[in-house]
């Protein structure tokens, strides 16, 4: 957040670069000022949860074991295909191959 005099632009455009969740007057009301500091901690926690979230995912993904790792990579892989053939779900991918008659054996 960064509050400046009025008309300093260039400020609050440095600032807002910078980073700055907001660009306020310091002749903004009260009002103003708390719904800002509201949002800044809405996001605040936001990027907290997902940080959090990303530390615990990298955590257990270290502690796999190493054929644990290759069936996740193959995972990671097969997300990929699914992206590539535009199916959504597992049960489409089995589908798809089931419907031009190929299996995970046959290739």
């Amino acid at each position: 957040m960064f509050l400046t005099g009025p008309g300093e632009i260039k400020a609050g455009v440095d600032a807002r670069k910078a980073g700055a969740q907001d660009f306020l007057e310091k002749t903004s009301s009260a009002a103003v000022l708390m719904e800002a500091i509201e949002r800044a901690l809405a996001q605040y926690e936001r990027r907290r949860a997902e940080h959090d979230r990303l530390q615990k995912v990298s955590g257990l993904i270290a502690s796999l074991s190493a054929p644990e790792a290759e069936v996740f990579g193959l995972i990671v892989r097969g997300h990929q295909v699914m992206e590539k053939i535009a199916a959504k779900l597992l049960a489409e991918v089995l589908l798809i191959a089931a419907d031009i008659g190929r299996t995970a054996t046959t290739g």
